[in-house]
């Protein structure tokens, strides 16, 4: 055979089997969440949340930086956790700027812009115990200043920008746009199904579906999960900004390495307990980082929890991680702060007991026990046992396993809490 027909025929077979491997690829969807604002433990895009973590559909969130407060965390820490059969996380988090004004990043100062900037960018970064890598500009509007920003970015960690005009050098910018809305707020799935068959040919690799669904009613989630449907029907893959960043780049090193986060209960404290820290510990052996959802309970000073005033906190464990570790998921227990309550107390009137105590703790109360837990003196906890199978205001606990010191015995009753020092003997 003619040796120009061979090297033809294998050109020919070569493009024909690239093209195939295109054909075949999926094309990705990055589903884009705007205006992203909790307060007070509550976000008006719940729905959505718990739609996509539920079905294992990847979804980016951006956040307002002075529009979420300090119980953003605990808000969003459930669902940061959720991940897909591949252990990937199905939410990513990004910054939309720090107020979310119209022409925030758009024909404004360097330093109007740096310092919005920055500031969204540190607050989410101590909200989350995480950097953040992706920036799209409330309303879509940006100039060359807010390039120069970006780029100045602390850690340089951005590495990707939405519907950015004009672009980054040397960042990914995420611009196939295919609207979902009709109108902002507004999702339609025939507006969408138009949008998309009009794309499709050109936006061959990814598309981004940009969304508000704060305001949503069951109608516009019900479109929305139409669009979703179709989608998933037409053999799209979703995928996060950033991860989508990370495909395009595969020489980047990534931490392979999981580790986890234990966080015991902690004990019931007294206003004028003094500062103390949380016995939460990761098995990457990495340095913990705490948060406080109600900074008028508790605070974190140098890493220890201060006690401002009664009521309740949120208290959320992180690791970020580093070069080999990956980010632990995020770990909460509730710190409840009560003046009426206060480990001094040798007694509680509403339980009896023998003290000391050498092999069984015997509890007799007025009223229903429900769990009782037991700390040692410097807060932790050693012990903890479900009263659900006691019938009767009477408990046994066995606490021959505990040192012979002092404990907090820490009883819960369904009209509260009641502490009290037990000594072992």
């Amino acid at each position: 055979m003619n040796k120009f027909l061979c090297i033809w025929i294998v050109l020919f077979c070569t493009l024909c089997y690239t093209q195939s491997i295109e054909a075949q690829t999926p094309l990705k969807i990055i589903l884009k969440f705007d205006d992203v604002m909790v307060r007070n433990g509550a976000y008006g895009g719940f729905e959505i949340l718990e739609y996509l973590t539920a079905n294992k559909i990847k979804g980016s969130f951006g956040l307002v930086g002075a529009r979420n407060d300090e119980t953003t965390i605990s808000y969003y820490s459930k669902y940061l956790n959720s991940k897909d059969d591949n252990g990937d996380r199905l939410i990513e988090i990004w910054n939309h700027g720090w107020d979310h004004s119209s022409n925030e990043f758009f024909q404004k100062t360097y330093a109007f812009q740096k310092s919005h900037f920055d500031d969204a960018n540190a607050k989410l970064n101590r909200l989350f115990n995480i950097e953040m890598t992706t920036f799209g500009a409330p309303f879509n509007r940006n100039d060359a200043i807010t390039n120069r920003v970006i780029l100045e970015s602390p850690g340089n960690n951005y590495r990707v920008t939405m519907f950015q005009s004009p672009t980054v050098s040397g960042k990914l910018n995420l611009n196939n746009r295919v609207n979902v809305e009709i109108s902002t707020r507004v999702p339609n799935y025939d507006h969408f199904v138009t949008n998309y068959n009009n794309f499709k040919n050109s936006y061959t690799n990814f598309m981004v579906l940009q969304s508000h669904p704060d305001a949503w009613t069951s109608v516009e989630i019900a479109e929305f999960k139409k669009v979703i449907d179709f989608l998933i029907a037409e053999g799209c893959e979703f995928e996060l900004p950033y991860e989508y960043y990370l495909s395009l780049n595969p020489s980047i090193p990534t931490p392979s390495t999981t580790q986890t986060i234990t966080f015991p209960d902690m004990m019931t404290k007294a206003v004028g307990d003094g500062n103390f820290t949380p016995d939460a510990a990761s098995t990457s052996g990495l340095p913990i980082v705490y948060n406080s959802s109600n900074i008028a309970v508790a605070t974190i000073v140098s890493g220890q929890i201060q006690i401002v005033g009664n009521g309740t906190s949120i208290i959320t464990a992180s690791q970020i991680g580093n070069a080999t570790f990956k980010s632990a998921d995020y770990v909460s227990k509730t710190l409840t702060v009560n003046s009426s309550l206060s480990i001094d107390s040798v007694t509680d009137s509403r339980f009896r007991f023998a003290n000391p105590v050498s092999d069984f703790l015997i509890i007799k109360g007025k009223e229903e026990m429900l769990s009782l837990k037991i700390f040692d003196i410097a807060g932790r906890l050693v012990l903890k046992s479900n009263l659900d199978n006691y019938s009767n205001n009477e408990v046994k606990v066995d606490v021959r396993s505990l040192n012979k010191a002092m404990y907090i015995v820490q009883i819960s009753t369904r009209k509260g809490t009641g502490n009290f020092k037990v000594i072992k003997n």
